[in-house]
């Protein structure tokens, strides 16, 4: 079976988890809806500029088993933080088993403008792919993203990875070039609604779009669905203080469905 695996994952042009659809339990419960997102943390790896707009500081803790695949684990951690009047961010993440595992690191920078209404952000990945008996293959991205709050109610969100189009040594293949707009609606207190566009360079357009339901002052529902592939989610937050116990769950119709655990700490980086 784990050489079935590494077959599958290896006929992924050259890389596996660097297109695996969320691995973050909020992003995937609500299907990467969220590229205008301006209150969780995480949606930067979605679009760069979103940490300039978080006032918390946050630290997260992922866990999820692409497609419930028993030979495969991914993991990582998240965090956003503030220097001065900056936002800033860091993601690791890894994916695999012991033949064959990919690595992901994100350095995030961000900045917000006019009187925090509009904000620039940058993201640089560092991809590195180990393979038993083999040469590591590494290489580096950049992405490029704009937040802007139009008002209390609607955010608007624009962003491309990948605008270098990297590509791994030996490989003619680049790692996909990635656009993604989205747009943020409030629709009550306790009701905040995704919709966002997504292209691939590889694939199809994809639209997605997600809802996060706040039920109380303790718990948190999200539900979304994505069109290419199809493939519907859910998920929720249970809060406690500063301690946030996240799960979401994504079902792709012909592989099965992904589970993905997460806890999160959060404090007033005010």
């Amino acid at each position: 079976m784990k050489i079935l695996c590494l077959i599958l994952i290896c006929s992924l042009k050259a890389y596996g988890a660097f297109e695996v659809f969320s691995q973050d339990p909020f992003t995937g419960s609500l299907s990467n809806s969220v590229v205008a997102s301006n209150n969780h943390f995480s949606a930067f790896l979605l679009n760069p500029s979103v940490t300039a707009s978080i006032k918390e500081m946050n630290i997260g803790l992922i866990y999820f088993k692409p497609y419930t695949i028993s030979e495969l684990n991914a993991g990582g951690l998240v965090s956003n933080f503030k220097i001065k009047h900056l936002g800033a961010g860091i993601s690791i993440s890894a994916f695999g088993n012991s033949l064959y595992q990919e690595s992901r690191l994100t350095l995030n920078l961000s900045q917000p403008y006019f009187e925090e209404r509009f904000f620039l952000g940058l993201n640089i990945n560092l991809y590195d792919i180990k393979v038993q008996d083999y040469p590591n293959l590494n290489t580096y991205g950049i992405d490029l993203g704009i937040l802007y709050i139009v008002n209390e109610r609607i955010q608007s969100g624009f962003s491309i990875e990948n605008v270098n189009r990297p590509a791994f040594k030996n490989y003619t293949e680049e790692l996909p070039l990635i656009a993604r707009w989205g747009i943020g609606l409030k629709l009550d207190e306790k009701i905040q609604s995704y919709v966002a566009v997504e292209k691939d360079s590889w694939f199809a357009p994809n639209l997605s779009f997600g809802i996060d339901v706040q039920t109380g002052s303790l718990l948190s529902i999200q539900t979304g669905y994505r069109t290419y592939p199809s493939m519907p989610s859910i998920g929720f937050i249970l809060k406690k203080n500063w301690i946030y116990v996240q799960y979401g769950f994504q079902y792709h119709f012909e592989l099965g469905g992904t589970h993905l655990w997460g806890i999160t700490f959060s404090r007033d980086g005010s």
